[in-house]
């Protein structure tokens, strides 16, 4: 895989999994140096505004 980096700071390393929401993937967090999980939503899904903030719901959850 070609590195990918998002937002400067999370490198993609492999793709972990994928479903019918978003693709997993194991990153580098290039900043705290530590490997942290990056969930990427898919396309189709962003132009729903309840859903995205679901999504953001979660992932707070999951950070804590």
């Amino acid at each position: 895989m070609q590195e990918t980096r998002l937002n400067g700071r999370y490198a993609l390393v492999e793709r972990l999994g994928e479903g019918g929401v978003a693709i997993v993937y194991r990153a580098q967090d290039t900043l705290l140096d530590r490997a942290v999980a990056v969930k990427i939503l898919r396309q189709q899904l962003t132009g729903d505004p309840v859903f995205l903030d679901r999504f953001r719901r979660e992932a707070q959850a999951a950070a804590r």
